[in-house]
């Protein structure tokens, strides 16, 4: 690996690093979301301070090219991220499912109780009186 590609990745990690530091900071990434990004900047800036380590596993793996090896690994990290977002949106959509039952739950509760208050509030004011006199009625 050239000394140009190595101080470009270490760059990049840096900057990553700051990035994902910069949204947990803001309230934009949780900071148990923000592990698998911060690893996968780990993982760049390990390779490119120790350039054998790519060299070392991809003959550990039995690939023959470096450069396969990092597609491999990148399709890899793909895969992770996009389990880990598909296991995050279940978790979600289980909670959502409960929050709108229980909503229901509430709103019909509350109906149940608004229906009970009017009953209550019409038994307590009197009927109108027939004691009125009838305008058309001579006597």
């Amino acid at each position: 690996m050239s000394i140009k590609l190595r101080v470009l990745l270490i760059i990049f990690s840096l900057v990553f690093f700051a990035v994902v530091a910069r949204l947990v900071r803001h309230g934009r990434l949780q900071l148990k979301y923000s592990l698998l990004w911060l690893a996968i900047g780990l993982a760049f800036l390990l390779s490119a301070i120790f350039p054998g380590s790519v060299t070392f596993l991809k003959g550990l793996l039995g690939i023959e090219l470096a450069s396969n090896f990092v597609f491999f690994a990148a399709l890899a990290g793909l895969f992770a991220v996009s389990l880990s977002l598909t296991v995050i949106v279940s978790w979600q959509s289980r909670d959502i499912r409960m929050l709108i039952q229980q909503i229901a739950l509430l709103q019909k509760k509350l109906e149940q109780e608004q229906g009970e208050e009017q009953e209550q509030g019409a038994r307590r004011t009197p009927p109108p009186s027939h004691n009125d006199t009838n305008p058309t009625s001579n006597n």
